[in-house]
């Protein structure tokens, strides 16, 4: 979340608020660090204290080791993969090996990058053709997107398949945000 973003989310919400107030809203928010300030704008807006241990906590990047055990753990909880690791096929191994390649970053996997690949993929085969059909581990997010919202794509409310080719031929991909008029451009440093 960036500062343009932050202001039209509250532009947009402002109203909206107050409205709200005896309702109870639970969420889980994911916040890069380089947004921690506007967040913690966001819970102030919002009259709600960070407290470290109750409401917050620090989510630490995976090693490619760790990652390739967590979704392996989801490939045999998908029923993709077989319960005991010798019994994965080349394939299957290959698969693993790809996704976790195109995941990490300096050997880091975001842990939520990490869970938007496996709802992607949890009732697709896990082969390395999986992989290329959605243009590999880089375009989890655009994939996760289109996943998500083709129903409204498919109804008109969206233009999403211009912004897609727009992602296609800019060097950075980039999201629009609906409504906004923001276009948030993805930082190098997580890709």
């Amino acid at each position: 979340m960036d500062g343009s973003f932050e202001f039209e989310w509250r532009r947009a919400n402002r109203n909206a608020l107050p409205l709200h107030r005896s309702a109870v809203v639970q969420a889980i928010l994911l916040v890069r660090d380089d947004s921690w300030m506007a967040t913690s704008r966001l819970f102030r807006e919002l009259e709600s204290r960070l407290v470290e241990g109750r409401n917050v906590a620090a989510v630490d990047l995976l090693d490619v080791q760790h990652a390739r055990r967590v979704l392996m753990a989801f490939g045999r909880a998908h029923q993709r993969l077989p319960n005991r690791p010798e019994e994965l096929s080349a394939v299957q191994q290959e698969f693993l090996k790809q996704g976790i390649e195109h995941m990490a970053h300096e050997g880091k996997v975001i842990p939520v990058r990490l869970s938007l690949f496996v709802e992607i993929v949890k009732t697709k085969p896990w082969t390395p053709e999986t992989l290329r059909s959605f243009g590999g581990g880089e375009r989890i997010g655009l994939e996760f997107l289109k996943q998500t919202f083709a129903s409204v794509v498919r109804r008109g409310q969206q233009s999403f398949g211009r912004h897609e080719q727009q992602d296609q031929d800019d060097e950075t991909p980039s999201l629009r945000l609906p409504g906004s008029g923001i276009l948030q451009t993805q930082d190098p440093r997580y890709p």
